[in-house]
This record gives C-alpha cells, sequence and structure tokens, in this order.
C-alpha cells in the first residue's frame, strides 16, 4: 500500500475543502455585513426617533376648598410659581374634561384659571415645555379672586409628542435623511397613524428590516393614547 500516496491525496482534499470554505465566505461576507449594517442602522434609527420626538409631561388634580365665587361675576383662581411656563404650555380640564379658560399673569409667574361653575371643585392641570392646545380665552378680569386649593397626585412622565411627530414626518426627505445620519446607499421610512414620512423610492417588496415601536402619546388636548410608530429600513 503506498502510504504517500494516501496522505498526498489526504492533503489535496483538506487543500480542496479550505478553498471552498473561503469562496464561500467570500460570496456570503459582504451580505452578511450588510444585512448587519441594516440592522444597526435600524436599531439606531428607532433609538434615535423616540429620543427627538419625547418630552415630559407634568399633571396634578386640583380641589378648590372653603371658597365660593359670586354669581353672573368673573371669577377666577390662581395657581403660582411655575414660572417656567406659559399660558400655551398649559391645559386646565375640568371634572367632566372640558377645556377651561386659562391666563398668565404679567410676569408669568402664575397662572389665573376660570371659574364661573360654582358646582365644580375638581380640576386636572396638564404642563410641558412643548406647545399644547391653544385653550379658550380666559377672563381677562377677575373680579374675584376665590379659595384655596390642594394640589393632589403631580406626577411627570416622558411621553411622544404628536405635534413633534408630525413635524419629523413633514420634514424633507434629504434633510431628514442627514440629520439621522443614514447612509446614502440606505433608504428608511417612518410610519406613525397612517402618516409616513421619509420615503424616496418605492418600499421593495425583500430586504426591508422593520420594526413596530408602542408608545404612548400626546395628542394636543393633553389626551394620552396609545398607538404604535413603524421604522422600515432597506
Amino acid at each position: 500500500m503506498d502510504k504517500r500516496g494516501s496522505h498526498v491525496g489526504m492533503m489535496l482534499s483538506f487543500v480542496v475543502f479550505v478553498t471552498f470554505l473561503v469562496f464561500i465566505y467570500s460570496i456570503t461576507q459582504p451580505a452578511l455585513k450588510k444585512e448587519g449594517d441594516k440592522e444597526t442602522i435600524l436599531n439606531f434609527l428607532k433609538t434615535e426617533l423616540v429620543k427627538r420626538v419625547s418630552a415630559n409631561l407634568t399633571s396634578y388634580s386640583i380641589n378648590i376648598e372653603g371658597a365660593s365665587g359670586l354669581q353672573g361675576e368673573k371669577n377666577c383662581f390662581i395657581i403660582a410659581n411655575i414660572l417656567e411656563f406659559k399660558d400655551e404650555n398649559v391645559i386646565v380640564k375640568d371634572e367632566g374634561g372640558s377645556l377651561i379658560g386659562v391666563t398668565s399673569s404679567a410676569d408669568k409667574s402664575e397662572l389665573k384659571i376660570d371659574w364661573n361653575d360654582q358646582s365644580k371643585k375638581f380640576f386636572k392641570i396638564y404642563y410641558s415645555k412643548e406647545n399644547l392646545l391653544k385653550k379658550p380665552a380666559s377672563n381677562d378680569v377677575c373680579k374675584n379672586i376665590v379659595g384655596e386649593y390642594t394640589k393632589r397626585g403631580i406626577k411627570t412622565d416622558l411621553y411622544v409628542f404628536e405635534e413633534k411627530m408630525k413635524n419629523i414626518l413633514d420634514e424633507d426627505y434629504a434633510k431628514l435623511k442627514n440629520d439621522f445620519g443614514v447612509p446614502e446607499n440606505t433608504e428608511f421610512s417612518i410610519e406613525f397613524k397612517s402618516q409616513k414620512g421619509g420615503f424616496q423610492d418605492e418600499l421593495p417588496s425583500t430586504n426591508v428590516y422593520a420594526e413596530e415601536i408602542p408608545i404612548q402619546y400626546v395628542d394636543e388636548q393633553a389626551n394620552i393614547n396609545t398607538d404604535k410608530i413603524i421604522v422600515r429600513v432597506w
């Protein structure tokens, strides 16, 4: 038996096998790298997007105590010491969820809130550094500043704001792509409440990486809603 020939054959087989593996790797490696890149871009986009469209919303309840206004007069009560907020950043609702007129004082250090319906003692205050709904005009002059109040249930939470999300979707695609730092050879889209942004070309049928992001978002009336944002990359 020629052991030398047998060893040569085994060596040749091994060389052929290694060459085959190198060939397969050279073909698949760019595709795998591309796939990994798209997933990385998708993960970055969803994180950065949520960060850009989110802001704090603070809320608390007010109970008016031991006071009564005068029928037919312009009654109001005052919320003091919220210097950093203007009236466009504040929403006040009564116990039935109706918007109440509110205006800030000249130095912006307090808010005057209409209180013409004396049967209502409970109000909910919402404020944020983001603009909220333009509310009904408050009384220009309060003839009666009424009563004391108790503040309860103060909390601040981070939410997606609907207005900020719509601003992103309305942005020019090229500018948006540049702002997010998306590579030239990559396209993307964002979808929220059936409104789409970020489309430059038709969405391809394959090789699309997508993720749904469940969110709680604040609308213009400070209502907390549940929906999702869909981000796609290809």
